[in-house]
């Protein structure tokens, strides 16, 4: 079994690599238990909103989904899928959970060396940031301050956001507009009175 501090450092491996800074349920549920706790108090990782999409948990392609997701009368989230192969699939809340290798925690403890940016990503301005994701450029700082898109670790006039990271957040954005579109939709279509 990988020891606490080893999986640390394989994390921080893994945020300067191209599969990136973001950790999803399906890998969670692989590691020994309660290990997911320690990482999130030694502070190397950070809980990030649920995702919109998902690997089907239904069939053996693994292909990317975006189930129907309702809270329910008492309170508790509900989440289906009609997937091809098995059917009708109810969707543990737990498999939209995500979180993200904090970057800044890995340098302090030693882990790392500097910013874990991949040689090959572009790293642009904030305005053009902002152009790009259709945000105004305070947005785009407010994300980098948050930890939601990797930056250079300047803050004012000199910081640079990876392009990568905005398109990324640009997609979640796009992701769970469109999801809402579909909710309203379909109370749209609920509230069609039946002509039969």
């Amino acid at each position: 079994m990988m020891e606490l501090e080893e999986h640390a450092k394989s994390l921080a491996k893994r945020a300067k690599s191209r599969v990136g800074n973001v950790i999803v349920a399906y890998e969670v549920k692989k590691w020994p238990e309660g290990r997911l706790e320690q990482l999130l108090k030694m502070r190397v990782l950070r809980s990030l909103p649920d995702a919109d999409e998902i690997r089907c948990p239904g069939c053996t392609e693994r292909h990317m989904i975006v189930p129907i997701r309702t809270i329910l009368p008492n309170g508790e989230p509900y989440s289906e899928h009609l997937c091809g192969k098995e059917g009708l699939i109810e969707i543990p809340a737990f498999l939209f959970k995500r979180w993200q290798i904090v970057i800044e925690k890995m340098i302090e403890l030693g882990y790392v060396a500097a910013p874990i940016a991949s040689e090959t990503d572009e790293f642009i301005t904030v305005t053009e940031a902002g152009i790009l994701a259709g945000v105004h450029k305070g947005t785009v700082s407010k994300w980098a301050d948050a930890g939601q898109i990797e930056h250079n670790g300047v803050k004012g006039r000199g910081r640079k956001v990876s392009k990568a990271s905005v398109l990324m957040m640009k997609h979640e954005r796009e992701e769970k507009q469109a999801q809402g579109d579909y909710e309203e939709y379909r109370r749209d279509i609920e509230n069609i009175p039946d002509m039969h």
